[in-house]
């Protein structure tokens, strides 16, 4: 009993990772589904192609998430390239949506309001639109880097953890484990 308490102390970064993986996952997977479903909706294809590669970026976490279980150091390498990857996704699409916003010729707020009425009360639509879109995809670009790059990092530096766990607990604790008693 004493070699199980003492290997779930040493387990917890390992909980942690798992925790993060979880979570990461199902946010991924639900906004990616409603990314996939307003892309449908307005035909979007860039939007549709973002959905998807959210889709493999969750189906590729909760994987991720099994093997960590399994105590498998190669799924905190695979998890951290899996955020390089989302990282590098989101990027570009907020890359992709601030030239569009700057290069598009159609109107702004999809025509809903004409420049000719903006300008009748006094407003710029077309810089109101521009300064919105440097808001929201440089913020999206600023999080593709900061958030996804770290959290890359974070699942990179959890391999050293595994393997140190894999080291110091007894064979039969870690058998154990894999085949399901919790860490």
């Amino acid at each position: 009993m004493q070699d199980i308490a003492t290997a779930r102390q040493r387990a917890a970064k390992l909980r942690r990772a798992i925790s993060v993986a979880k979570f990461d996952a199902w946010g991924v997977a639900f906004f990616g589904g409603l990314t996939f479903l307003a892309s449908l909706v307005s035909f979007s294809l860039v939007g549709i192609a973002l959905g998807m590669g959210m889709a493999i970026v969750a189906y590729v976490e909760f994987k991720g998430i099994e093997r960590l279980r399994q105590l498998d150091p190669e799924a905190a390498t695979t998890l951290g390239r899996n955020q390089l990857f989302f990282g590098g996704m989101l990027l570009l699409y907020a890359i992709y949506s601030l030239f569009s916003i700057y290069h598009d010729n159609a109107p702004p707020f999809g025509g809903a309001i004409s420049s000719a009425d903006a300008a009748a009360i006094g407003v710029d639509v077309t810089s109101i639109t521009r300064m919105i879109g440097l808001l929201v995809y440089g913020t999206l670009a600023v999080v593709a880097i900061t958030v996804q790059g770290g959290t890359a990092l974070y699942y990179f530096s959890r391999r050293r953890y595994i393997e140190e766990y894999a080291r110091q607990t007894p064979q039969w604790i870690l058998d154990a484990q894999r085949a399901g008693l919790p860490m």
